[in-house]
Formats: C-alpha cells, sequence, structure tokens
C-alpha cells in the first residue's frame, strides 16, 4: 500500500477528538470521490456534492502535481470527468468545487489504487464475507472497518449503506456511517445517521457513542452550544457504562470549546 500524506480525516470511532471547525458558510459537501484511496478504474470518475442554496453555478477542477489538469463550469451538483482525462494509479489528484462568482469552495485530495492493490483488498474482504461465524451486520461493519483502514472511505460507506437497507435497526450501523461522513466532512448526512443511531440504540454505550458524534457535528459545523448539550449527555452516558477515561476526555473537549472548567 501507498504511503498517504493527505490530511488525516477528523474523528476516529471511539476516541473522542476535536475535528476542526470549519469556516462558516463556506464548505461545499462533497459527497464522490472522497479523500482518500479508490479502487483502481478506468472509467470517468463521478463528481458529486450536495447543493448550496441559491447556487446555481460550480467551478470543478482536478489538479496533479500542482498543475490543473481539467476545469470546467457546470449548472448541476454531479458531473463526470472528462473520458480523455484517464487518471494514473498511483497519483495523487486535487479536486476542487467552488461556488462560481465568490470564495465558497472545498479542496480533497484522492489517490486511486493500482489494478494489483485493488484485487488484494477485495480478496480480503471478500474473506471477512464468507466467515460463518460472523452475522450480516457484523460483517458488514468489519469489512467497512477493513476498507477504513486502507482509507478506502467511499467503499467503505457503500458496505453500511447496502447494511441499512436490510438491516434498518442497527444503531451500530448508523453510528459507524456517521463517523464516516464526518471523517470525510459530510456533517449534514453524519447528523441524519448519529440521530438515528441515538434513536435505535438500547445501551448507555451505543448512546453514548452517538451523542458524542452528534456533539462532533455540532463541533464542527462551529455550533458550540448545541456541542455543549451533545457533549454533555454523551458524559453521562459513558459515566453510566464506567468509561472513566472517555469522560475525562469530553471534558477536555468541553474545556477546548470553552464550556467546561479548567
Amino acid at each position: 500500500m501507498q504511503k498517504w500524506d493527505a490530511p488525516v480525516p477528523v474523528c476516529l470511532e471511539g476516541m473522542p477528538c476535536l475535528p476542526p471547525m470549519r469556516p462558516p458558510d463556506t464548505a461545499i459537501e462533497i459527497q464522490s470521490p472522497i479523500e482518500g484511496f479508490i479502487f483502481y478504474n478506468d472509467t470517468p470518475q463521478v463528481i458529486r456534492w450536495i447543493a448550496v442554496p441559491g447556487v446555481t453555478s460550480y467551478s470543478v477542477s482536478i489538479r496533479e502535481a500542482n498543475k490543473n489538469i481539467w476545469e470546467t463550469i457546470v449548472h448541476s451538483i454531479e458531473i463526470l470527468h472528462p473520458t480523455d482525462l484517464r487518471l494514473k494509479p498511483g497519483n495523487s489528484y486535487e479536486l476542487t468545487v467552488q461556488v462560481v462568482g465568490d470564495e465558497r469552495k472545498t479542496n480533497l485530495t484522492f489517490r486511486m489504487l493500482s489494478e494489483e492493490e485493488t484485487q488484494d483488498i477485495l480478496s480480503q474482504a471478500n474473506n471477512i464475507l464468507i466467515n460463518p461465524d460472523l452475522s450480516e451486520v457484523e460483517k458488514a461493519l468489519k469489512v467497512a472497518s477493513f476498507y477504513s483502514e486502507n482509507l478506502l472511505f467511499k467503499e467503505a460507506m457503500e458496505v453500511l449503506f447496502n447494511a441499512v437497507e436490510t438491516h434498518q435497526n442497527s444503531a451500530p450501523v448508523y453510528r459507524k456511517l456517521g463517523d464516516l461522513l464526518l471523517n470525510t466532512r459530510q456533517p449534514t448526512l453524519a447528523r441524519t445517521h448519529y440521530q438515528q443511531s441515538f434513536n435505535l440504540a438500547t445501551n448507555s454505550e451505543e448512546k453514548a457513542y452517538a451523542t458524542y458524534g452528534l456533539g462532533m457535528v455540532s463541533v464542527y459545523e462551529r455550533n458550540l452550544e448545541e456541542a455543549t448539550q451533545w457533549l454533555s449527555l454523551a458524559q453521562s452516558h459513558y459515566e453510566q457504562t464506567g468509561a472513566q477515561d472517555l469522560v475525562e476526555k469530553i471534558a477536555e473537549l468541553l474545556v477546548g470549546i470553552g464550556a467546561g472548567e479548567e
């Protein structure tokens, strides 16, 4: 596996952390591709993002080795990069989606794996899927975690979205989706899935995970009042599970956002 030198995702499962706050009203939530690695594919990549209210035109560009190799203006929220622009395995690419006429934009970096690396990872994932000792939900969570460890966040989410369709009452699946969506800077969808996880949670541990996630979404969106409420609730749930180390870490986060005692 090649070394990855892009920014580290904002939050790791089960580990309280403080994601960087996004500048208010500047970020565009890109849904595809996602920062990290992508599987080898010789077909054009879909570029997709969430619509910005009131915006009708976007500039989309791809850079390779600090050189602009493609740029266009679109009046939709999805486009395929041209067929004559072939992405090369092993090379890093920077995608920028920007609102035409102002400074609102988002950049992300992705890299395509080689065909050999892709097949190797798919083979390892298949070994998990054929394990007869795992339930379908456990398989989905393990494959998603395996893909995440290899920075294949899009593939990890696809596995969990499929699991949601067949196992709609799994709080861990919704929570893991929330983690991945927040890690890939998609707070709107992350909030939805953390909230669903919280609604489905049947024990304090899962409620703690979900409320912590909701708190992190609020921190990311600079809604510190709401973040304080969710993180305080998460702290309470962690206290019920006896996870004192996590209680203390959340206390540090609350201090960090100006809501706790020094």
